[in-house]
């Protein structure tokens, strides 16, 4: 299991740093810290469940669970700093946001495939509906769902010999990831870069 993949989870980092939270929420001096705070506490429980440190000697599926506990507790932890209003503008920020980065990724998807034209419009026409309702901060329950809703549409729309080159790309991108996890994730080298599957 990688672990490290969950930082995308985190609510003012991974896929949402292009927002400023500070200004968007208008978060006091005293929420910025708490909220800092926070995250820096969860990113070193994480960062010890990682498979190649000495400390994690859990097994896959204990791994997993203490994952999942932890993104929980740092989910409600989070939700408690803001206030009503705050929570609500972060909220509708995030599914903002989460709508970009899907078309992003299916834009780039459909140039890294070359797609024909009308090819990339349904991609995009389908991936602009897909339904958002999810909670801020998203948990891993709800990125899975998102996940999985990406993969059916890229299995609607891809042939199959689409899905088995972006297969082998995405094999070729988990070898990099691995790679600059064991440098220790140089700049430009994330796991964000990766493009979910359909299932074959």
């Amino acid at each position: 299991m990688a672990v490290a993949a969950t930082a995308q989870a985190w609510a003012f980092d991974g896929k949402y740093r292009e927002i400023d939270w500070n200004e968007q929420l208008d978060l006091s001096l005293q929420q910025s810290e708490q909220i800092q705070a926070i995250e820096k506490k969860y990113h070193e429980q994480m960062y010890q469940l990682m498979p190649d440190k000495p400390e994690s000697k859990r097994k896959d599926g204990e791994t997993r669970a203490e994952v999942q506990r932890l993104m929980a507790d740092m989910r409600n932890e989070m939700r408690a700093v803001l206030t009503p209003d705050q929570l609500q503008k972060a909220h509708a920020l995030m599914l903002e946001q989460h709508s970009k980065m899907r078309l992003r990724m299916a834009r780039r998807l459909a140039m890294e495939l070359d797609m024909p034209i009308e090819q990339e419009h349904r991609l995009l026409q389908q991936v602009s509906s897909m339904e958002d309702d999810y909670d801020w901060p998203m948990d891993k329950k709800q990125l899975d769902e998102d996940r999985d809703k990406f993969k059916a549409v890229l299995k609607s729309v891809l042939t199959e010999e689409q899905q088995a080159t972006l297969a082998e790309r995405r094999k070729e991108a988990r070898e990099r990831w691995q790679s600059a996890r064991e440098r220790g994730f140089p700049e430009g080298e994330h796991m964000d870069n990766m493009l979910p599957l359909p299932e074959r």
